[in-house]
Formats: C-alpha cells, sequence, structure tokens
C-alpha cells in the first residue's frame, strides 16, 4: 500500500456516498446497495467450466502497469478448464474495462456500456455489479475471486485516483467490501478469495467474508508489487485451478508455500491462509476476551496496557500503527496481566486463530503470526487515527457489531 494512504488517514478523508451517474441504476441488488446494470459486449461463457476465476483490478492510480502485467500473467496461464473475467479500472480516464482472457487468442475487452468508459473502482456497487456479472455469465463449479488494489486492513481496501461525480470516497470499507460481495454473489458462495492487497490478513476483514467464502488468502503486512507477487503468484493461481477436482483448502496451502515468505526476495513478507468457516470460534473468542479485558481494566490497567504497547508494529507497515497482531497480544496479555479469566481468555483466541489458519509463514517474528486486528497507537503521529472517519467507519462491519472490541479499544484509548 502506498504512503498517501497514510496521509490520506491524517488528513481526514471521508467516506460519503458515490453518486453515480443518471441512467446506469438497474434491478435492485442483494443488501442495501443499489447494484447497476452493466452490458459488456463480451461473448460469455458456452457452457460451465470446472472453474472460475473473477479478478477485480482497482489500480486508477501510477501503479497500473502491475495491473496490466497481472492481467497479463492471467492471459499467459489460462486453461479451457477455467473461466478467467476481470474488471480492471487503469489510470487516467476512459480506462475502465471488463476482460475475457482465454487461451490461445487476444485479450477480449469492453466497457461496462457503451456510453461509459470510466467508473469509479472504489464504489461497492460497482464490485458488486461486476461481479455479478461476471458469476451469471461465466458459470464454473468452482469460484475464485482474486482481488488486487491498495489495502488497509481494519480501515478497508479499493481506492480510485479518477473518481466520478461529488462524492468521492478514500477507500471502500469493510463493510462496503462485504456487502459488495453479498450483492454480487446472490447467495452463491466463493470458494476461495486471494487477496493481492497490503494489510488485508485482518480479523476485521476475514470476519466479513464468512458468510460469502469459504477459504482467504492475505498477507498481514505490505504487499510490494513484484514480479513474485503480481505475475508468478497469479499465473500459479491459475494452474491450480486448472488442476483435476480443485479444493480450496489444498490450493490455499500449495499457494501459501508457493509464495515463500521467509525469502527476502519473494515480495511477501507474511501470507496466510484462512479458513474462513471458522471465524465464528474466532469472534466469539475475541468477543470473549474483549469482555474479559474491560472486567479486568479497572485492576490491571496498567499490566494491559503494557501488553497493548508492546505488540510491534508490522515490519513494512510501521508507519501505519493501527494494525498489529492479535496472537502476540495474547502472549502478552498472558505473560504480562495477573488475572486468571484473561490469560484463559488469551489462550482461547489462540486456540481460535490455530485452528482457522491452514497456514501461515512470515518474516517477522512476533509482528505478524497470522492475522492482525484493529489497535491504533496511543500517542504519536498516528494516534490521530483514532478520529479519522475512515478508521470509524470500521464500526459498522460485522466483526464490531457482534463483538465488544470497539469498546475495549474506547477503554484503552480513555485510559491514555
Amino acid at each position: 500500500m502506498m504512503a498517501a494512504l497514510a496521509a490520506g488517514v491524517l488528513s481526514g478523508c471521508g467516506v460519503p456516498a458515490f453518486n453515480l451517474a443518471p441512467g446506469t441504476i438497474g434491478e435492485a441488488g442483494a443488501a442495501s446497495l443499489g447494484v447497476p446494470r452493466i452490458r459488456p459486449d463480451l461473448p460469455g461463457g458456452k457452457a460451465p467450466r470446472q472453474a472460475m476465476l473473477f479478478s477485480y483490478v482497482a489500480m486508477d492510480d501510477p501503479l497500473t502497469t502491475f495491473a496490466e502485467r497481472f492481467l497479463g500473467a492471467i492471459q499467459q496461464s489460462a486453461s479451457d478448464r477455467v473461466y478467467n473475467v476481470a474488471f480492471a479500472d487503469f489510470q487516467g480516464p476512459d480506462n475502465s474495462f471488463m476482460f475475457d482472457l482465454a487461451p490461445g487468442r487476444p485479450a477480449a475487452k469492453s466497457f461496462l456500456l457503451p456510453d461509459r468508459k470510466e467508473v469509479s473502482s472504489n464504489d461497492p456497487r460497482i464490485f458488486a455489479a461486476t461481479l455479478d456479472w461476471a458469476v451469471r455469465n461465466y458459470q464454473g463449479e468452482f469460484r475464485a475471486l482474486d482481488l488486487f488494489a491498495h489495502g488497509g486492513g481494519a480501515i478497508g481496501f479499493g481506492t480510485d485516483e479518477n473518481q466520478l461525480g461529488k462524492g468521492k470516497k478514500f477507500i471502500m470499507s469493510v463493510r462496503d467490501v462485504g456487502d459488495a460481495l453479498r450483492a454480487g454473489l446472490k447467495g452463491r458462495r466463493a470458494d476461495l478469495v486471494n487477496m493481492l492487497s497490503c494489510l488485508m490478513g485482518n480479523i476485521e476483514y476475514a470476519y466479513e467474508l464468512h458468510d460469502v467464502a469459504d477459504v482467504l488468502i492475505a498477507s498481514q503486512d505490505s504487499i510490494f508489487a513484484t514480479s513474485g507477487t503480481t505475475v508468478d503468484f497469479t499465473a500459479e493461481l491459475n494452474r491450480q485451478l486448472a488442476l483435476p477436482n480443485p479444493d480450496a483448502r489444498r490450493i490455499g496451502r500449495h499457494l501459501g508455500e508457493f509464495a515463500d515468505a521467509k525469502n527476502p526476495n519473494s515480495g511477501y513478507a507474511t501470507i496466510s491462509v484462512v479458513d474462513l468457516t471458522r471465524m465464528n470460534d474466532v469472534a466469539r473468542a475475541v468477543g470473549r476476551l474483549s469482555n474479559e479485558l474491560l472486567a479486568a481494566m479497572p485492576r490491571h490497567k496498567a499490566e494491559i496496557l503494557a501488553a497493548y504497547d508492546g505488540v510491534p508494529h508490522l515490519q513494512y507497515a510501521d508507519w501505519l500503527g493501527f494494525n498489529r497482531d492479535l496472537w502476540t497480544f495474547c502472549n502478552l496479555l498472558n505473560r504480562k496481566v495477573e488475572s486468571k479469566a484473561v490469560k484463559e481468555a488469551a489462550l482461547e483466541a489462540k486456540a481460535a486463530l490455530k485452528a482457522a489458519l491452514l497456514y501461515t509463514r512470515d518474516r517477522e517474528g512476533a509482528a505478524a503470526n497470522g492475522l492482525s486486528i484493529a489497535m491504533p497507537d496511543r500517542k504519536g503521529e498516528m494516534s490521530k487515527i483514532w478520529d479519522s472517519p475512515v478508521f470509524q467507519a470500521r464500526l459498522q462491519c460485522h466483526f464490531e457489531k457482534r463483538t465488544t472490541w470497539d469498546k475495549f479499544l474506547a477503554a484503552v484509548r480513555q485510559a491514555s
């Protein structure tokens, strides 16, 4: 993720509702989204295939060349067993397309509508509309999503430097992304979601997806736009989908190993593969942990704050002090807080995390053990994020509504 994210957060960029131009809204989708009706001039799938991969590429910024390399990797690894459909928003105006990427011929591309050459790729309605169109027109028994954009963990995913309309947003919140997926899938499930994005190995985000997907691949820390991440990893995912009988957990573990996060030249500093069907247990355990911490705060405030402050920043996103490792926090609570209830809750949270993590590797030690959680700095420059609208928007995600983690964070801030 680019340093501009930090600047945007600190300047208090809001997340107002985006206004689509008239004439593009069609039938209402799921949830509360009004999903635009799109009509790309693409052939569509003639018969169901073994798998379909839908890629959502929001790179309307200077990193747009990596979007082109990403699509090239899919095209070069394409198979007759897999439908490869993509939406991509490149830098500048008149650069928003749907793609049909098939072996043996040039990529077919089309605007979303004949008179709509540019859209805002960080509008959840555009996300929902392109996903819905792809899964309806290119049917695969196994559904995989590959999401390539800037990520912010607990604050969301997807930016766009060239937005339409008056209401421009900085980033899609976690809830925005979840609502877009629910509206686009319309009761279907994705077998696998790959986040080719920074910081999305995050509990708030993983829980948001638990009702729409089975397996998540993500990184806790920054992902560098390299050949290893943008090209090699993308092509390997596509090749795995073409093998007989694709299985999300097997593919996830294989790709975790393929990422080679221990290798400083791989592009991945961390990688996690998450069994999303276990995220209910994680949320339940974190809910108990936050309740016990709130109960223990009057007597053990200094110990709890010492554990909180002791969780190191992610190595490559240390300038963003609001996503930090839950596993290490639990370890520090167990060591520092003289409360039996807190210790037991911390151990339960670790057990839930261990069960949900199908694979995790890193070269960051205590900073990254699988999944991060919102834990903003209490002091210093990045403590300003507490009052930022993009951070406050996380309160609408399903994890915060399910647990009392936000109340624990409020108690930490009050005690600071």
